[in-house]
C-alpha cells in the first residue's frame, strides 16, 4: 500500500514511465465535474472509473482485494476516508470472483487503519491488500 501525495506519484515507478505519462496526461483533465464511468488509458490493461457516491459509516462498508489489478484511489473532490487491512487474518465474506476481480472479507480494525483522502492526496492498493474505500469522515455521509 502506498499513501501519498498526487506530486509524487510519477517517482514512485510502479508503472513503466510511459503509463505513468498516460496517466498523468488524463488525470490532469479530470476535474469535480468530469463526467462518472470509464476511461480506458491501455484498454482493460489500464482504466479509471469515475464514480459518484455517498460515503458510508464502516458497519456498512466492505473491505475488498483485487487478485489481478492495482486499485489507484484518488478523489477529484470532497473528503472521504478509506481502511486498510492485511488480509493474512481476515475471514472471506464473499468468494472472490474472476470477473469482477474481487472477493470482500470482514473488516477487522484491530489489525487495520484507516487513511484519510482529500484532492491531491491518493492511495494505492496493491493485488490482495484490504481496503474498504467510501468511508464518511466523522459525522459526514
Amino acid at each position: 500500500m502506498i499513501f501519498d501525495s498526487l506530486n509524487q506519484f510519477s517517482s514512485l515507478h510502479f508503472l513503466s514511465a510511459e503509463d505513468c505519462a498516460k496517466l498523468d496526461s488524463v488525470l490532469a483533465s479530470l476535474n469535480a465535474d468530469s463526467p462518472v464511468g470509464k476511461i480506458e488509458i491501455d484498454g482493460s490493461r489500464i482504466f479509471l472509473s469515475v464514480s459518484e457516491y455517498t460515503t458510508r459509516n464502516v458497519e456498512d462498508a466492505k473491505l475488498e482485494a483485487h487478485h489481478n489489478y492495482v486499485d489507484i484511489q484518488l478523489l477529484l473532490a470532497g473528503k472521504e476516508q478509506i481502511g486498510y487491512s492485511p488480509l493474512d487474518n481476515l475471514a472471506v465474506t464473499q468468494e472472490y470472483d474472476a470477473k469482477k476481480d474481487c472477493a470482500f472479507y470482514a473488516y477487522n480494525p484491530a489489525g487495520g487503519t484507516i487513511l484519510t483522502l482529500t484532492p491531491g492526496v491518493f492511495a494505492v492498493f496493491f493485488p490482495n491488500e484490504g481496503h474498504m474505500p467510501c468511508l464518511a469522515v466523522g459525522d459526514r455521509k
